[in-house]
């Protein structure tokens, strides 16, 4: 057994606690059938069509937040200033859903519960094995309003994965 999986998770896993107090929340909400605002679009992900490894990233601009993706810059693609219509649209059709109901979407609160961005998933139905949800997203506040976007691959989905090979 490869002993470096457990001691990276487990030192993520601390890492991520040691940052709990800025640790923003998100919660479920349904399909908008609108977005009032602009909004930065990042793109994340995808290397099909359906790929539950993947997400739209949506920060509403004017506020004082910003943020940004802790990851790799041939990971993602930034667009600046969508309509929110545009925003929903560009979202719908990377994640390769026509039925724009069946996309998870999360909503991103700032501590005063306001929502300053949003995260669309494809369902997990699409992971081809049910169970796990297959990617893990963390909003970190930092200093001056910045959001650090962390984006993982699920260690439970990761391990299905692995196990049916």
């Amino acid at each position: 057994m490869n002993m470096k999986r457990p001691l990276v998770f487990f030192l993520l896993l601390f890492l991520i606690g040691s940052c709990a107090g800025r640790q923003l929340r998100t919660e479920y909400t349904a399909y908008p059938e609108s977005l009032p605002g602009a909004y930065t679009v990042y793109l994340w992900g995808r290397a099909y069509a359906g790929d539950p490894i993947s997400a739209v990233i949506l920060d509403l601009e004017g506020d004082p937040y910003e943020f940004y993706l802790y990851t790799a810059s041939f990971n993602y693609v930034k667009l600046s200033a969508k309509s929110g219509a545009e925003a929903l649209a560009i979202a719908s059709e990377y994640l390769g859903i026509r039925d724009r109901r069946r996309v998870e979407v999360r909503e991103v609160r700032d501590r005063e519960g306001k929502a300053i961005g949003y995260d669309l998933r494809p369902p997990r139905y699409l992971s081809h094995l049910g169970g796990p949800e297959s990617l893990l997203i963390y909003y970190l506040l930092e200093e001056k309003g910045r959001i650090k976007v962390l984006l993982e691959i699920s260690p439970a989905y990761e391990r299905r994965l692995l196990s049916r090979k």
